[in-house]
C-alpha cells in the first residue's frame, strides 16, 4: 500500500517537472528612452516599453520640426520599424512593433523636417531589450 502511494505522488511531480523544463527561459524585457537635445532644449524623444512592444516617438518643442524616432536591433542597427511624427509640439505618436522575446535593441531620434530625416542630428538610447 506504501508504495502504492508513493508512486500515485511521483507522478504528479514528474508532470510539474516536465513543464518547468520543456517551458525554457523567460525573457524580463528592459524598457528604455532617447532624448535629442538641441540648444540647450529637449525637442524630441523616443520610448520603448517591453511590455506590449511599443514604440513612442514625441515631439516636445514648437521649432518649426518634426521627430522621427525607430526601433533598430542593437548590435547591426537594422531598423525594425520607425515613426515620423509631424503632429506637432506636445504630441505622442505611437506604435506596436511585435519583436522576439529577448530580443536587445537600440532606440534612435532624430529630427526632421518636410518629410525628410536629418540624419546627422540623431541621438541614440542605452540597450534595451524586448
Amino acid at each position: 500500500m506504501l508504495k502504492r502511494i508513493a508512486r500515485i505522488a511521483a507522478v504528479p511531480a514528474a508532470a510539474a517537472l516536465g513543464l518547468m523544463v520543456a517551458t525554457g527561459p523567460a525573457y524580463a524585457g528592459t524598457n528604455t528612452e532617447a532624448w535629442l537635445v538641441t540648444a540647450g532644449y529637449n525637442v524630441g524623444s523616443v520610448h520603448w516599453t517591453a511590455d506590449g512592444d511599443s514604440l513612442l516617438v514625441c515631439d516636445l518643442r514648437a521649432n518649426g520640426e518634426s521627430v522621427w524616432g525607430g526601433v533598430e536591433h542593437y548590435a547591426t542597427g537594422v531598423v525594425y520599424d520607425s515613426l515620423y511624427n509631424n503632429a506637432g509640439s506636445g504630441q505622442c505618436m505611437g506604435l506596436t512593433v511585435n519583436l522576439a522575446e529577448g530580443t536587445y535593441i537600440k532606440l534612435r531620434v532624430c529630427s526632421a523636417y518636410g518629410g525628410k530625416v536629418n540624419w546627422d542630428d540623431c541621438e541614440y538610447s542605452p540597450r534595451g531589450r524586448a
